[in-house]
């Protein structure tokens, strides 16, 4: 990608942006993280977290569902899909949703992932 020296990049490895963190807006070298109160981070979007249901144990009639359970923020919810109760996936509800990546962290089948960092002008 074409991003420049110092640019912010979001990456989740086996964890995810803690929501009683602030320190990437504290220490930021560039200014291009604005500094913001941990009160404040709920109002924050990082990043747009893309759901693959084709790789979804629960779209495969497993049992699962960590993701709803690990997002701080309440904005996932499991729903039924077609007219069997029996078949039923994540979606995330974009409203509340910051792109902290705990949905990536905890997920068994890597199912949750970037698909577009925000960025407000």
């Amino acid at each position: 990608m074409g991003f420049g020296m110092l640019t912010p990049v979001v990456e989740f490895h086996g964890s995810y942006c803690l929501e009683t963190c602030n320190a990437c807006s504290v220490v930021c070298p560039s200014g291009s993280i604005t500094a913001f109160q941990i009160k404040e981070k709920k109002m924050l979007k990082m990043a747009k977290i893309m759901v693959n249901a084709d790789s979804c144990l629960l779209m495969k009639q497993r049992e699962c569902g960590v993701c709803k359970p690990a997002c701080f923020y309440k904005s996932i919810d499991i729903v039924e899909i077609g007219r069997s109760s029996l078949q039923t996936m994540p979606v995330v509800n974009y409203d509340d949703c910051t792109g902290c990546g705990a949905c990536i962290a905890v997920c068994p089948e890597n199912c949750f992932q970037i698909g577009s960092v925000i960025v407000k002008t």
